[in-house]
């Protein structure tokens, strides 16, 4: 039951986070991300982002993308969860590029992302989906069907599928991959991007992919001809499992680099050169190799590799900004992303991400983006026919919700704003050319006129592109003129120096976008890490809404516990249907009774059992902390437990016995 997935596991470089203050934490997350352009990587592996086998395996996905849509065809990008996001996000920037192609761009295919969960997953965790092959077939099938309703094209229609799973194991993706190999007779082609070896890909059977599993399509892609496995090991999270974090970042740098050097070659523009300052670096044979697509790809990755460097230099202001989002969670306040283009997507997803990952409520973070829906979607609005939701993106209801959930300036105010108070925290995001965030005058009145009332708390983070910033427009003020209008004393500014420039190519601001990331991720992270919801290097409150987060629940409890698998899967499903199962001739009645009592339980937990505790537990809160009580004999019932734990949410007092 317990997967060995690298993904999986503990990284000893994080060991002691969770009693760190705001400097400790930074230190921690930028060892972890020193493992991935490390070399050699995550113990002597020759396969990080740095390594020469990662750069020959991106390059080719970069021929692979330009020779599809140059002869007429399309580029799918899929993931679930922060995958599906940074799929998304792709999409929105290459099309872009594509766009500057000129009258040859008719005749291109363009990129196009699918998510499992539809269009809601971008905004609100959708974890449940990725247990789902039937749903990966019909997107495909209904995106298939548009594409080709949509004008003449060669036939058959080329079609490149990138599947991205950090882990080696979204259903979603696994049912994907399977699809575009079984369509490889009618111009489909495969290509699978993860951060896991092979050998330890998702073996693991579920109630929706009958017969198989991740692995068995591993196994047919390795033995396919044509298929593509872009597959860098990047070492283990800080946060155990989070990999909204390193592997996010990964699949950035995957995504921007294979897929934004194809469409570049495409349109004839310019690609980065490595310079005399990466001198000496894990690239310098790539950018001397024959193969002009490598020495493409190597300066690139070397511009990331800066990126990363350069958010760590700002490790102070960095802290800063983590003990003020911190503060605000431990006080009951709530942190508030505000940008525009680029820098509002990056906040639109980190805070979205924070539910499944933390237990977080609704709107513990919120991320904003000047201009809503339209601002949000920019080149990559979805056909109509391929949206997964119950809901079209042309329904009333669907565009309510996205208002809600992205607003508008107007919403902003309107909703947010009048409900400040000092507990509060809001982070204003950029990614402007001159390092200076454009926001409307008049949100900026409405903060000043709330200002008044409420001494709410503001941080910056700033990532100037020294390339194109997004455009203003009449009536902007630059944020960091407003806040002397407003008089405020910034509680963190962290302004990070790319120097050899924050965009990949024109259009393409991938190395300042990762740089933002990190730095969202490490106040997001540390926030909680702050509020208690991290034990060791373990998510303690993760919420159990798929397959996967079932496995990783059950290691959580086994370890924070000290108990076997079997105590720990009895504990968890306890805590899930409110008593404990049946097991043998004896009924785990108390969780204090020996592990004998238990050995072998694991063996009996059948992927239904197992769909069954996730379709009720993607509804409740505080699965994970109860169960552990149940296991370490500090909760005698699942009732006794969740109560506990609303009396005194910090899992570590009850283990310490610091309760009072």
């Amino acid at each position: 039951m317990v997967m060995g997935s690298v993904t999986e596991r503990v990284n000893l470089l994080a060991e002691g986070i969770d009693g760190c203050d705001g400097y400790g934490i930074v230190a921690r997350l930028c060892a972890c991300d020193g493992e991935l352009f490390g070399v050699p990587g995550y113990e002597g592996r020759e396969a990080s982002l740095g390594s020469s086998g990662f750069v020959r395996g991106v390059a080719r996905l970069a021929e692979a993308v330009h020779g599809c849509l140059g002869a007429g065809g399309d580029v799918v990008v899929a993931g679930a969860g922060t995958s599906g996001r940074l799929a998304f996000k792709a999409c929105r920037s290459l099309n872009a590029v594509l766009e500057r192609g000129g009258e040859d761009a008719a005749a291109w295919g363009r990129f196009h992302y699918l998510i499992a969960g539809g269009d809601a997953a971008l905004f609100e965790s959708q974890e449940g989906a990725e247990d789902s092959q039937r749903a990966a077939v019909e997107d495909l099938q209904r995106l298939r069907a548009a594409l080709d309703a949509a004008g003449p094209r060669p036939r058959p229609r080329p079609m490149l599928v990138v599947g991205i799973t950090c882990g080696l194991s979204a259903t979603y993706v696994g049912a994907l991959m399977d699809a575009a190999l079984d369509g490889s007779g009618v111009g489909m082609r495969a290509c699978l991007i993860g951060f896991n070896p092979v050998e330890l890909a998702r073996d693991l059977r579920v109630p929706d992919w009958p017969g198989r599993t991740f692995k068995d399509v591993v196994r047919r892609m390795e033995a396919a001809e044509d298929a593509l496995m872009v597959l860098p090991v990047v070492g283990p999270e800080a946060i155990c499992g989070s990999t909204r974090m390193k592997g996010g970042t990964a699949t950035k740098v995957v995504l921007e680099v294979g897929l934004g050097l194809g469409a570049t070659r495409l349109i004839g523009g310019p690609v980065p050169a490595l310079g005399p300052s990466e001198a000496g670096s894990p690239w310098d044979a790539a950018a001397d190799a024959e193969d002009a697509t490598e020495a493409a790809a190597a300066a690139c990755l070397a511009r990331y590799a800066q990126a990363v460097a350069a958010v760590y230099r700002e490790a102070d202001a960095l802290a800063r900004a983590v003990e003020a989002g911190g503060a605000a969670l431990r006080a009951g306040g709530r942190v508030f992303y505000l940008g525009r283009g680029d820098a509002g997507i990056v906040g639109v997803v980190d805070a979205s991400e924070q539910r499944p990952t933390y237990g977080a409520g609704v709107d513990d973070f919120r991320g904003f983006i000047v201009g809503g829906r339209a601002a949000f979607y920019g080149r990559a609005k979805p056909l109509e026919a391929t949206t997964t939701t119950t809901t079209t993106p042309g329904d009333g209801a669907f565009v309510a919700s996205l208002e809600a959930k992205l607003g508008t300036e107007e919403w902003f105010m309107g909703q947010v704003l009048p409900g400040l108070s000092a507990r509060d925290l809001i982070v204003v995001c950029s990614l402007d050319g001159e390092g200076q965030a454009p926001l409307p005058r008049a949100l900026v009145d409405a903060m000043v006129t709330r200002r008044r009332a409420s001494a709410f708390g503001l941080a910056a983070v700033l990532v100037p592109t020294l390339g194109a910033a997004d455009a203003r427009e009449e009536g902007d003020e630059d944020v960091l003129q407003a806040w002397g209008r407003l008089g405020w004393g910034l509680a963190a500014a962290v302004s990070v120096d790319l120097a050899s420039g924050g965009m990949l190519a024109d259009g393409i601001p991938g190395p300042a976008e990762v740089a933002l990331k990190l730095a969202l991720n490490a106040l997001s992270t540390g926030a909680h890490v702050l509020k208690g919801k991290v034990y060791g290097c373990r998510m303690i409150d993760v919420k159990v809404s798929n397959i996967k987060l079932f496995h990783r629940s059950v290691s959580i409890v086994k370890e924070t516990a000290g108990v076997g698998v079997g105590k720990a899967a009895v504990c968890l499903l306890a805590a899930v249907h409110g008593t404990f199962p049946e097991w043998g001739p004896n009924k785990a009645k108390a969780a204090g009774e020996g592990d004998g009592v238990y050995e072998g339980f694991e063996d009996t937990v059948t992927e239904d059992v197992i769909a069954a505790a996730v379709g009720k537990a993607i509804l409740m809160a505080s699965v994970v902390p109860c169960a552990i009580l149940l296991a370490k004999g500090l909760a005698s019932s699942p009732d006794l437990g969740f109560a506990a734990i609303r009396r005194e949410p910090v899992l570590r007092r009850h283990l310490e016995g610091t309760v009072v």
